[in-house]
């Protein structure tokens, strides 16, 4: 197993949180952050913004043209 670097568990962060890494990317994104406080809290922030983003997307009081407007700009790009 490779050690990582801040810069490199950073770009797999997202990937580690969706669950999109191998088992063994997933022991060297935790190995890091098992031995990097500072990697260690931008991983809880960014895990708690998903569950908070996934709850909130997911009550019935979600207007539709909050939920509509990033795939309008998305379309716009294209």
């Amino acid at each position: 197993m490779k050690q990582l670097d801040c810069e490199e568990a950073a770009r797999r962060l997202h990937a580690f949180l969706d669950r999109e890494l191998d088992e063994t990317e997933i022991g060297e994104v935790q190995a890091h952050m098992d031995n990097c406080e500072e990697c260690e809290s931008k991983f809880r922030f960014e895990a708690s913004l998903k569950r908070l983003i996934m709850t909130r997307s997911s009550e019935e009081s979600v207007s539709y043209s909050l939920r509509e407007r990033p795939t309008r700009r998305l379309r716009q790009q294209n």
